[in-house]
């Protein structure tokens, strides 16, 4: 009888153990993450708004995106927001450009560099559609990389400034990679539509393998 109760307590020992080690080895690559430098410069698109203009950081690519806040579109005065407009969770001042169709529309680009080829590594950023007066097709990003792969784009419009998040990891082929962000239209292409972007982050993936080594008690 007491050899059954003393296997037991080992056994629930044991597994206390496994819980513990895995739980510091969480805390431990969570930290990691959570301070890993952001490889984007001002990711955060802050900038002055203005018609034709990106941040500091970045530069147009096709056509001209505008930096825009929550007064105007690119603070251009004869443009209006059709919905009251809020910053994204990043805050602040965020870039936004026209689609064309559902295969254009305006970008700009930036690139980083400090890859290690083969690593995974998250992207994230928020988007939003953000309409003003006539130019009202619902958009979806349409972002391209070069330099790393699995890129993939959300396929569902937001509603008028209801950002939203979307993440994917990234497997870099090179120690330098070219982000080309933009979108494009959902629907008729005439009129245009108008979406923007925020909170550009590219860090570290965080993978999880189930390595927590066996302890003896």
């Amino acid at each position: 009888m007491l050899k059954n109760i003393n296997y037991s307590f080992l056994q629930k020992a044991k597994q206390k153990a496994k819980a513990l080690v895995l739980g510091v080895m969480l805390l431990f690559f969570a930290g990691g993450i959570a301070k890993g430098q952001n490889l984007f410069t001002n990711g955060s698109l802050t900038g002055t708004p203005g018609d034709s203009q990106v941040p500091t950081g970045y530069s147009l690519v096709y056509h001209t995106n505008d930096t825009s806040d929550i007064h105007h579109p690119g603070y251009h005065p004869r443009r209006v927001w059709n919905s009251p407009a809020v910053p994204s969770p990043d805050g602040g001042t965020w870039v936004s450009g026209y689609g064309f169709s559902a295969t254009s529309g305006e970008q700009f680009q930036q690139t980083v560099t400090g890859l290690t080829i083969g690593e995974v590594y998250t992207f994230s950023y928020y988007w939003a559609n953000t309409s003003y007066n006539t130019y009202t097709t619902p958009c979806v990003p349409n972002m391209s990389v070069t330099g790393m792969t699995g890129m993939t784009n959300p396929t569902t419009p937001t509603a008028d400034f209801a950002w939203e998040q979307y993440t994917v990891n990234l497997t870099a082929t090179s120690t330098s990679a070219t982000f080309v962000f933009g979108g494009i239209t959902t629907g008729a292409s005439n009129p245009w539509g108008y979406m923007s972007f925020d909170g550009f982050s590219l860090r570290p993936a965080l993978i999880l393998t189930n390595t927590c080594p066996e302890t003896t008690v």
